[in-house]
């Protein structure tokens, strides 16, 4: 489809304009600068696929300019021939056929395999499928192993929270016991109120454990807790 569209050359100072396309009814035309015109093939194909991403993006205008501006038409244009040319999916395929090194000369057996200009190929690995690999290994590894039953390892987060409450219940439990052991022991008087009192008085000297722990567990729940666990 991008091979059969019609070129033709035309005389002048390009300034800027790598081409301008018009569509008349079934036909797509290309008029580039001599100098564009001269361009490899792979800078050809990829001017050409240009322009029917303008004509498909455009809407209903009929003609367009094709300049090196970075208006989201032309963004947009350049985007669509990259992937129509040379898509991320299959670009990484023969990545990992070549051994999976994204590097100069790997990209240079796949531009010429597709044909197209390496740096399209640099161009779909930077803002595809590095991104995506990057988003992969940032991500959750709420999916990273998986049988009949579901994720094996993807409640790991749901786990710590779980176990950061418990341990903010405890310290809030330990608290009290200690604040309640330091009441006896500041009013002796409170010791011969019941008797449950006064077995508890016998406690009084772990008070300050009681804290300790309490203290402990606050500052252990506060960095994340799942630190420790």
């Amino acid at each position: 489809m991008v091979d059969s569209l019609e070129t033709m050359s035309v005389h002048g100072r390009a300034g800027g304009l790598e081409g301008f396309t018009v569509r008349e009814l079934d036909r797509t035309l290309l008029l580039v600068p001599e100098r564009e015109y001269a361009a490899t093939r792979a800078q050809e194909r990829f001017l050409k696929a240009r322009s029917l991403g303008a004509h498909l993006l455009g809407q209903d205008r009929t003609r367009f300019i094709l300049t090196k501006t970075h208006t989201p038409l032309q963004q947009a244009a350049r985007a669509f021939a990259a992937e129509l040319l040379a898509p991320a999916d299959v670009i990484q395929g023969m990545l990992t056929k070549l051994g999976g090194h994204a590097d100069p000369s790997a990209f240079d057996s796949i531009a010429g395999q597709l044909g197209v200009s390496p740096l399209v190929i640099q161009h779909q690995y930077e803002n595809q499928i590095a991104r995506r690999m990057a988003d992969s290994v940032s991500g959750p590894p709420v999916l990273a192993h998986a049988g009949e039953d579901g994720p094996v390892m993807g409640e790991l987060g749901r786990h710590r929270g779980v176990w950061r409450t418990l341990g903010l219940s405890v310290a809030w439990l330990l608290l009290a016991a200690a604040a309640g052991l330091a009441l006896l022991y500041a009013v002796p008087e409170l010791q011969l109120v019941h008797r449950l009192a006064t077995l508890a008085a016998v406690f009084i000297p772990f008070g300050v454990l009681l804290w300790g722990a309490a203290v402990l567990l606050f500052l252990a729940a506060g960095r994340g807790w799942g630190k420790l666990l």
